[in-house]
């Protein structure tokens, strides 16, 4: 993302690390963060699977007080071998707190903004109904940020050198650049009520440099029947739902994790942070060699196909059904519009008879696979 620097006052130059969580800029100089409190605004919420009941949201020892410190060898290794991770017990909670009340103080000054995509070709902007953002490249120049995002300014300060720092050092083949031209940070609201949003990957194609997501939750009174979590489709495998409990962080590639949010029932909170490949040092698309696989191994087809971006060419037809189910029930009035898209887009992939042939086998693979419930921390 070619984006300006941010230069305004307060901003949180040289005082990353452990200060950018427990004390807003400027506050706390060089100061190691004090261990947090724990029941720290937990709400009435417990994290829990099909009973409801599970491990309090309480905040711990092994909690990070960072996103870098979150990212740990143990989760690259699953990042690598699956596509996505969620890095440990994630945030501290007093962080998570911390970062919910100035995104809920922006959101009651009338901060946030009306989520807009781009859909079809020609591509036409949709409005997503219920959900709200704010993009903190915005923060320099927006009258309504003076004064607020302390935090968050400090956030996007670490994810441009720290959290960058400590992914290339753990898994160095993606090439992520440093810098505020290369990270995005989004806060967002769903204010429930059935806000969500489509199957979708975060990186469709080139001139998109997006290598990595790392999406954080801020919901602490969040409990099963709440809605909002977050499904993972990797390609023709398991899918899996994630609760968006508070403080939890997951990691995933832009590129190949096909991905959803399920309707919330209740307002949710999170913010995502966008990490660019360094085109000088890292694969922007992340090619892989042509497949040297028996024509009838569909299995083998399916994961030279997971590990890599070319499956978004595929996607939309194997999973066509979930597609369009994700459409009518993100985008209510607009969604006649965006299926007729989606429907022309699968018919135009039915004209190669060889083409069609190996749609129809991954769809027939993947509808073997199965969907489980993440119950980590």
């Amino acid at each position: 993302a070619n984006q300006p620097n941010l230069g305004e006052p307060g901003r949180c130059a040289g005082q990353m690390g452990w200060n950018w969580i427990h004390e807003p800029c400027g506050i706390v100089h060089g100061a190691s963060a004090p261990a947090p409190p724990h029941n720290l605004g937990t709400g009435s919420g417990e994290s829990g699977y099909g009973s409801g009941k599970g491990q309090k949201n309480v905040a711990g020892p092994d909690r990070a007080a960072t996103l870098a410190a979150a990212v740990t060898p143990a989760a690259i290794a699953e990042l690598r071998a699956r596509g996505w991770a969620v890095l440990g017990p994630g945030l501290d909670l007093e962080t998570a707190t911390a970062l919910r009340a100035e995104l809920e103080e922006l959101r009651v000054a009338g901060g946030l903004h009306p989520n807009k995509t781009a859909f079809g070709r020609p591509a036409r902007t949709f409005v997503k109904p219920r959900v709200f953002e704010y993009d903190m490249h915005a923060a320099g120049a927006d009258p309504v940020a003076v004064g607020r995002l302390a935090r968050f300014r400090c956030a996007f300060d670490h994810a441009s050198t720290e959290l960058v720092d400590r992914l290339n050092e753990l898994m160095p083949e993606l090439g992520l650049a440093r810098g505020s031209r290369a990270v995005v940070v989004k806060l967002q609201y769903n204010a429930g009520g059935g806000g969500c949003f489509p199957l979708h990957y975060d990186n469709p194609g080139l001139p998109n440099r997006r290598a990595l997501t790392c999406l954080v939750y801020l919901n602490p009174s969040w409990a099963v029947g709440d809605g909002g979590e977050l499904q993972l489709v990797p390609f023709c495998d398991d899918s899996v739902q994630i609760a968006p409990l508070h403080g939890r962080v997951v990691l995933f590639k832009s590129d190949s994790v096909l991905h959803r949010v399920l309707p919330a029932v209740r307002p949710r909170y999170c913010f995502t942070v966008w990490l660019d490949v360094d085109p000088a040092t890292g694969e922007v698309e992340r090619p892989l060699p042509p497949p040297t696989i028996a024509p009838g191994n569909i299995a083998a087809i399916a994961e030279w196909y997971r590990r890599g971006p070319q499956q978004r060419a595929l996607s939309r037809s194997v999973y066509r059904e979930a597609y369009e189910k994700s459409l009518i029930e993100c985008q209510g009035e607009g969604a006649p519009c965006m299926v007729a898209e989606h429907h022309a887009a699968v018919g135009g992939m039915q004209s190669n008879p060889k083409l069609a042939e190996l749609i129809e086998q991954l769809r027939a693979y993947a509808q073997t696979r199965t969907e489980w419930t993440y119950a980590g921390p």
